[in-house]
């Protein structure tokens, strides 16, 4: 029988996949492809822009209004136009950043500290392991958003992890 593994390595390895897994599904979007889609808010640019700010987010230990929401790039994902959004190479840079912050978190973290109390949003969970879970859930949420983007242009490649 294998041994169990801690919840912090757990919870690391299903970051690390869901990030390979959301690089993987940006990479696989055509550069002429970057800023289509269904509305203003649904084309790969601005939902892979949202999904790697949000996780920098928090990760950042700030609250809302603490955190500075567009200081990678020319604006908040919400008050920009799709001229001024990340290029694709601009946020994958920024993904890998984000994933760098996010396993330097986890370095220091021990399975103790997923148990603490986190309260700084009502919405996180009320507990550390709620509110890492809630930015997992949130991250997949936007990669299956990329995922079923990436169908709709005819493109068939595989992302799961």
């Amino acid at each position: 029988m294998k041994s169990a593994q801690s919840l912090r390595d757990g919870l690391l390895g299903q970051f690390d996949r869901s990030l390979d897994m959301l690089r993987e599904v940006i990479e696989n979007i055509p550069a002429e492809k970057w800023l289509t889609g269904f509305s203003k808010t649904f084309v790969p640019a601005m939902i892979a822009y949202h999904a790697v700010e949000s996780l920098d987010f928090y990760f950042s230990g700030e609250t809302e209004d603490e955190f500075r929401w567009g200081y990678r790039f020319r604006g908040p994902w919400w008050e920009t136009e799709p001229e001024e959004w990340p290029t694709k190479e601009e946020t994958i840079a920024y993904l890998d950043e984000v994933a760098e912050k996010v396993k330097a978190y986890f370095e220091g973290t021990t399975d103790a500290d997923l148990a603490e109390g986190f309260d700084l949003y009502e919405w996180s969970g009320g507990m550390v392991l709620a509110h890492l879970v809630y930015a997992l859930r949130h991250t997949m949420h936007h990669q299956g958003q990329l995922v079923a983007l990436q169908a709709y242009f005819g493109i068939e490649e595989e992302t799961w992890r």
